[in-house]
């Protein structure tokens, strides 16, 4: 399976292809290499990336990579102006090539939208040339001008759990099971671990706060609210007297608690924690979004299901559902799950603190128990996020390849 480059650079030693569509100030960590193309060598399969003029010569078919701008929010229009060479357009007419804007690792904006289709017109693409590979898997017909494809890289591609030298925290992805157990005593019955502020996890510990009992109980890091998004609350409570009681609570204070690393430069997303997981019952797992309206799994529901804890989802409603449909087991045996279906996020929350103040109520000898009874169902899901890929499936779609080359 062939990946086309206009550019081969050389970082740090190593030679690689550069983005496609992107000068280096906009890649991801503004090397000027192709992030999408950085994933794929992850993969079991037999991916590679060729010059596009050599892949022209032998008449080979190949995926031609866009790659989302970073920081997104800032960058969109970046297809705006951006026109594919002749050469690599005349393949696509042939049908030799087609064009993937992958932004399978993070949530695409809706602005994503619009440049694409003006870069879909720009250049003449039909819908079956240009493909938008997604992570928000609820993301339907989004347009005439391109085709949607839905992936889940989180689940399907755990780089984030391989490769790492076993110091602390770290460790290796193949190695990690004899880690993972479940002891006594706990630290506390409740894991919520938060890098980023957003506001539906500063809101959270607002709640939180209101709850002393759930709150001495519960291991909860915060970054500060000077992060993005960090006084956003207008998409989340919608009674004007409640936003402007919890914007005035945080408007004047700074909240820093890390149960990890003190770096917030460092990203964590190939960590866990081992000793916090094993040393507390459950985690509530606050997923990067909150809106009814999108469902995105990161990797955070993946660790989830790799580290043997139960778990309740702060996240999009519709989680647990999904999970299930991809053959994943939750826990709705030992505890009311129907907040997952709670379309409104302050309604879900209120379930899910009624959740937390129930198994608050058991002695830690009891959710021990609790969680022993749990062991098929985390023993499952530990297996299954290992060997769960859709990444054939995805380029099978694409109508280049019956099979890897």
């Amino acid at each position: 399976m062939y990946f086309g480059f206009e550019n081969f650079i050389e970082v740090e030693g190593e030679r690689g292809p550069a983005s496609n569509n992107l000068d280096k100030f906009h890649t991801l960590g503004k090397t000027g290499l192709s992030h999408s193309w950085a994933c794929l060598p992850y993969l079991n399969y037999n991916f590679k990336a060729k010059p596009v003029q050599e892949l022209l010569a032998e008449e080979k078919d190949f995926f031609y990579i866009i790659d989302m701008p970073y920081p997104p929010h800032k960058n969109w229009k970046c297809l705006h102006d951006f026109f594919i060479y002749p050469d690599v357009l005349k393949a696509i007419k042939a049908k030799k090539c087609k064009v993937l804007f992958c932004t399978y690792i993070e949530p695409f904006t809706k602005e994503f939208i619009n440049t694409l289709e003006l870069f879909a017109i720009n250049n003449i693409l039909k819908k079956d040339d240009l493909y938008l590979i997604t992570s928000e898997v609820n993301s339907k017909n989004l347009s005439k001008f391109f085709t949607t494809i839905h992936y889940n890289y989180f689940l399907s591609n755990n780089w984030f759990l391989d490769g790492i030298d076993e110091k602390g925290d770290d460790f290796s992805f193949t190695s990690i099971t004899f880690k993972l157990k479940n002891t006594l005593p706990y630290r506390a019955k409740f894991l919520c671990l938060n890098r980023v502020t957003r506001a539906h996890r500063l809101y959270f510990f607002y709640r939180l706060l209101k709850h002393p009992e759930l709150f001495e109980n519960t291991l909860y890091s915060l970054g500060s609210k000077t992060l993005p998004g960090g006084l956003n609350f207008e998409g989340i409570l919608k009674d004007e007297s409640e936003f402007l009681k919890v914007q005035k609570f945080f408007k004047n204070r700074k909240i820093d608690i890390f149960l990890d690393s003190l770096d917030k430069r460092v990203n964590l997303a190939h960590n866990i924690p081992s000793e916090l997981t094993n040393s507390t019952f459950l985690s509530i797992i606050s997923e990067t979004s909150v809106n009814p309206k999108k469902l995105f799994l990161s990797e955070k529901i993946a660790k989830g299901l790799y580290c043997k804890q139960p778990f309740i989802v702060l996240g999009n409603p519709g989680t647990l559902a999904y999970l299930k449909k991809l053959g994943f087991k939750t826990f709705n045996r030992w505890f009311d799950e129907s907040y997952d279906g709670e379309l409104d996020f302050k309604k879900r929350l209120e379930k899910i603190i009624s959740l937390m103040s129930y198994l608050n109520t058991y002695p830690e000898s009891e959710l021990f128990k609790m969680r022993e009874e749990m062991n098929k169902v985390l023993e499952h899901n530990h297996k299954k996020i290992i060997e769960y890929d859709d990444t054939m499936q995805v380029f099978g779609k694409l109508n280049i390849y019956n099979k890897a080359e």
